[in-house]
């Protein structure tokens, strides 16, 4: 149905499509970020990459700076944002 919920994973994707577009992030990054869309904190990113929190604090700090960002909050507004940007250019 075209009127169904959008799944959690779809909103995520789209959001990790319009981000990585955007801005030059490492391969980690990017698992570091998915992982940050879906909510995680830095804990449960550690435990699902098999890296030590001091690493995953460096990726996520580097995302924030690639982004001009502060926060997850941020980082998400700002997916959101590019999103809505690209569907409105395809539009």
């Amino acid at each position: 149905r075209p009127d169904a919920p959008i799944g959690i994973k779809a909103v995520v994707m789209t959001l990790m499509l319009s981000l990585v577009q955007h801005f030059d992030f490492s391969e980690r990054e990017q698992d570091v970020l998915q992982l940050i869309l879906l909510g995680r904190d830095n804990d449960l990113i550690s435990q699902r990459l098999g890296i030590g929190v001091a690493a995953t604090r460096w990726h996520v700090h580097a995302v924030f700076n690639k982004t001009e960002t502060s926060s997850r909050k941020d980082l998400i507004d700002l997916g959101l944002r590019l999103s809505a940007h690209t569907e409105r250019a395809q539009a």
